[in-house]
């Protein structure tokens, strides 16, 4: 989740998708609290298992009051986790993490699992 954008950039790369950081159901909510749709277009680049893991996490309400910015995301316990997990997993295959995971954590992963 390294970039975030502000929903008008289409040339996502290949393999990752968008999270909204303030989820789409909860746009209307947002709009009567006064929020612009600029803020509310705010979107982090994210791979499609990420995305279902900071979705199984928390409703889209919480993830909207309190999970609002990529950071907020990667401190949640089950998303920091997740990303633990993701670490482990191969770098450039189908799926590549590397937008959640730094490559600090990927080789501490690696030396971890060398080290078994």
């Amino acid at each position: 989740m390294s970039r975030t954008t502000t929903g008008d950039d289409d040339d996502e790369d290949a393999g990752e998708g968008a999270h909204h950081l303030i989820p789409k159901l909860m746009h209307n909510a947002y709009r009567r609290r006064g929020f612009t749709r600029a803020e509310l277009a705010q979107t982090t680049s994210i791979c499609r298992p990420c995305h279902n893991a900071v979705h199984r996490a928390e409703p889209h309400a919480s993830l909207a009051a309190n999970y609002n910015t990529a950071e907020k995301l990667r401190e949640h316990p089950e998303i920091a986790k997740w990303v633990e997990f993701a670490a482990t997993q191969r770098k450039g295959g189908r799926w590549d993490h590397a937008v959640m995971v730094s490559d600090t954590q990927y080789a501490k992963a690696k030396r971890r699992m060398k080290a078994q």
